[in-house]
């Protein structure tokens, strides 16, 4: 997205001298809430609620080289849920999947997500309805390394507000 934002800059911008440390500087800064948003200490958001999303969240953990102790996962009945489990079970390292379910209508049901992790993986799965006692119940089983909210964009918000 940043790379985008740039060249559409550059095009519109094109008769004018290019700073190019502006630019950079202004990336540098930037801040997008709720993706890779440490919201207290060892507690990071990330809403990624579509494949790409999932895709994006995968190479950026990699690249960071996190570790990951717990996620915390829910979703909307009208998204790939069912797609981006198989490929977070696939491509990652987790010791615990805990799923939970939004306040919204279009929630996918906890029971029904902890069915298909457990068809994906076989590391611990475990259904939390209740999102504060999701986040509770992944502290109490975190280790040294991170534990992580993902999936839908209400789930970020709930977090939010919640702490």
């Amino acid at each position: 997205n940043a790379e985008l934002a740039l060249e559409a800059a550059e095009y519109l911008l094109c008769d004018e001298e290019i700073h190019m440390e502006r630019w950079q500087t202004a990336v540098a800064n930037m801040s997008w809430g709720g993706r890779m948003e440490e919201i207290i200490p060892h507690l990071i958001l990330y809403g990624a609620h579509n494949p790409g999303a999932m895709d994006a969240f995968v190479k950026s953990v990699k690249l960071l080289g996190e570790k990951i102790d717990v996620l915390i996962f829910s979703a909307v009945s009208d998204k790939k849920y069912d797609q981006m489990v198989a490929y977070i079970c696939e491509n990652l390292d987790v010791d615990t999947f805990i799923v939970t379910e939004i306040d919204d209508w279009r929630r996918v049901q906890a029971e029904e997500l902890f069915e298909v992790f457990k068809k994906n993986t076989d590391r611990e799965v475990l259904c939390k309805k209740d999102i504060k006692e999701a986040i509770e119940t992944a502290f109490q089983k975190r280790k040294d390394g991170e534990v992580y909210c993902l999936g839908s964009l209400y789930l970020v918000g709930m977090v939010k507000n919640l702490l």
